[in-house]
């Protein structure tokens, strides 16, 4: 599925400048050598940018105006997650309807493939406790109305959550191929919740089948 300048709760961002860029490098060529490390010294107006490879996540942004992208505009970055949210973004506003206010404080990624690997959830699958109207949901054919009633926590296993701000995704691939088979329906690719601002411009989605 591509989704092409999709908006949700105020219409697209505003175009912004960066003026400090914070490099990642798994090889420790960069400034960091993680994602998380990158995150922790950013502040508002960073551009963080990742280097060739597969990054490790189980990333929580807090801070607004940062944008995350390849360092090299021709090579692939893999961002990885195996339990919970791989990206969940959970900036505070203080007036969470405010499109002017998410436009400042939004959360840019770019060029990027999200995946999440779901060891976490394998290894304690057998504890797993999903409710029966959950499982119900399951077995219905895909549509608008399943996704809204779909069984929604805080932490759950997915690629991308926006529990509070805003983001704004370009280019990047989502996707659920690299989670067992099994389990890749009671994984969804991406969740925002209610009053949160969501901007997707010519992303694909490649879900579970197959």
């Amino acid at each position: 599925m591509s989704s092409k300048g999709h908006t949700q709760g105020g219409g697209p961002f505003k175009k912004r400048e960066f003026q400090r860029k914070i490099i990642v490098d798994i090889e420790g060529f960069g400034d960091v050598t993680t994602l998380d490390e990158a995150l922790e010294i950013a502040q508002e107006g960073t551009v963080i940018k990742l280097c060739e490879g597969v990054h490790l996540a189980r990333t929580t942004i807090t801070k607004g105006g940062i944008k995350i992208e390849p360092y090299y505009k021709d090579k692939l970055v893999y961002i990885l997650g195996n339990e919970g949210p791989t990206i969940k973004i959970d900036v505070k506003m203080d007036n969470p309807d405010d499109p002017e206010e998410a436009s400042k404080k939004q959360v840019i990624l770019k060029r990027v493939v999200l995946a999440h690997t779901g060891e976490a959830i394998v290894k304690n699958f057998k504890d797993l406790q999903f409710p029966k109207e959950f499982v119900d949901i399951l077995k219905k054919k895909p549509n608008n109305k399943v996704l809204r009633e779909m069984y929604l926590e805080p932490d759950m296993n997915t690629l991308i959550m926006v529990k509070s701000g805003g983001i704004l995704m370009r280019n990047c691939l989502l996707t659920l191929r690299t989670l067992p088979k099994d389990l890749k329906r009671y994984v969804p690719a991406f969740v925002a919740l209610p009053r949160t601002h969501v901007s997707i411009i010519n992303c694909d989605f490649v879900g579970g089948s197959g």
